[in-house]
């Protein structure tokens, strides 16, 4: 079992001099099966994010409903070295 948690947050304009910001979470614990791996929520409209290992890189989609506006996960990512 993998607990996963991550945060993301999405930085709009500047509205009556302030930073509009919007941000979103995953957390869970999950089995992957084989390269992959997939966090959801227990209500049908929580968050669901999918993990793929490939090689170096994490490639990660989730469902649109992991925060606000604008708020994803969508990305490949590379671990910092």
């Amino acid at each position: 079992m993998l607990e996963i948690g991550g945060e993301a947050y999405w930085y709009g304009a500047i509205v009556d001099g302030e930073q509009v910001i919007h941000n979103g979470e995953v957390d869970g614990i999950a089995a992957p099966m084989g390269n992959k791996l997939t966090v959801r929520g227990d209500d049908p409209y929580s968050c669901a994010v999918k993990f793929e290992l490939i090689g170096p890189y994490l490639a990660v989609t989730d469902n649109n409903q992991c925060g606000g506006i604008n708020v994803r996960f969508n990305d490949v990512y590379r671990r910092k070295r």
